[in-house]
């Protein structure tokens, strides 16, 4: 999957767990279902994930995890 420069610059939000710091994960091995890429929590490893298939883009899982629910 390659980020585009709009999605390497849109700031990502703050776990919703823990409130640490998030990143993007690129093309993480997947096993026979393919590659995986995502966003998730660098310290706790909460986070939106899927495999890289069709039309999914990097900002599909940026704009997953900035629009989440924030916990009661």
């Amino acid at each position: 999957m390659i980020l585009t420069k709009k999605e390497a610059n849109t700031p990502l939000l703050p776990c919703p767990f823990c409130g640490s710091p998030a990143k993007l994960l690129q093309d993480l091995y997947g096993g026979d279902n393919g590659d995986m890429s995502g966003v998730c929590c660098t310290t706790c490893e909460g986070g939106v994930t899927g495999y890289n298939r069709g039309n999914t883009t990097m900002m599909y899982y940026i704009v997953q995890w900035n629009t989440r629910k924030e916990p009661n």
